[in-house]
């Protein structure tokens, strides 16, 4: 026999400043994305090879509103509080913040208060996608205006992660080597737009979760009603991090998968490492590597992308 879920009856009794707060505790904390990932530059795969999820589905399912906005006109009005359509090409930001892209992701629903913009885009993407204007400028002006922690990828800070695997080697050879600390205009430029914020996350891989809404929102990782499919979780929170691994590995592991992931944990202090050297070869900035922190981007698709139909 199943137990039935306990209700609460009375809800609507409550005092509306009580209703309200238990609202506003149902909004999910999302990772708001400037722009769509392309899973062959994420993955980094060569033409030839198969993707372990499309990516773009759950982009789509994180920029739709709240699931909470469809309850009733009270959750609504908690919702767009603050929520609303995102505004990265609006005019009236500042001319050296406007920033387009073939990927941009304009119509996803953002809220300034517990969201924190992320950005996909990095220079893997130049060659396919015409872009205009400054990424990064965009990003710190999202994240001055949202008061939270944005989010860019590993390959953003190394050009070379999109290089052949021979010539990355190469490159990673000599960048272990002495090198002059030659720093470009463009490079300072680039460093102090970094240095306007106190904190930045930097994704140095991605997991997705194939699950089922139901399955994943009762874990809670995924905000309480599974409508927060992206989270960036920094290396530092390890026990927040094997409760995600534990998730994905579980998923792949009930049923056959098409292409299987790497799901190799990797310790906190070996992915500060890898960053400061990616820092340190690319700006020659020590004050870079303590605003910069490393962490782990986990997405959920429910869509059951990579699981084979068995007949």
């Amino acid at each position: 026999m199943t137990v039935p879920a306990p209700a609460f009856r009375l809800f609507a009794q409550l005092p509306a400043e009580l209703r309200l707060k238990v609202w506003r505790y149902c909004l999910p904390h999302r990772v708001c994305e400037l722009d769509q990932p392309v899973d062959r530059i994420v993955f980094n795969l060569d033409d030839d090879s198969s993707s372990p999820c499309q990516l773009y589905q759950t982009t789509y399912q994180n920029g739709r509103p709240p699931l909470i906005s469809h309850v009733c006109r009270e959750s609504r009005f908690v919702a767009t509080e603050s929520g609303g359509s995102a505004t990265v090409c609006d005019p009236d930001r500042p001319l050296d913040t406007q920033w387009i892209s073939g990927t941009d992701n304009s119509d996803a629903w953002f809220d300034t208060t517990p969201d924190s913009p992320h950005l996909n885009w990095t220079s893997g993407y130049e060659a396919d996608y015409d872009y205009s204007g400054d990424s990064l400028q965009c990003l710190v002006w999202e994240a001055s205006r949202m008061s939270a922690t944005p989010s860019i990828m590993l390959t953003y800070l190394d050009p070379t992660a999109h290089e052949p695997h021979a010539s990355r080697l190469f490159l990673q050879t000599q960048s272990m080597l002495p090198v002059p600390k030659l720093v470009t205009p463009d490079k300072v430029k680039v460093i102090n737009a970094y240095k306007q914020l106190s904190a930045w996350l930097v994704v140095m891989r991605v997991v997705v979760v194939h699950a089922h809404l139901d399955a994943a929102a009762a874990t809670g990782l995924f905000s309480l009603l599974g409508d927060a499919p992206v989270q960036i979780v920094p290396a530092s929170d390890q026990a927040r991090l094997n409760r995600f691994y534990d998730l994905a590995e579980e998923c792949e592991r009930r049923q056959p998968v098409t292409v299987a992931q790497d799901l190799t944990r990797q310790s906190a202090d070996s992915m500060r490492q890898h960053l400061r050297r990616v820092i340190t070869t690319n700006f020659h900035s020590d004050e870079l590597t303590t605003i910069m922190h490393p962490a782990i981007m986990f997405r959920l698709c429910t869509r059951m992308c990579n699981h084979r139909v068995e007949i």
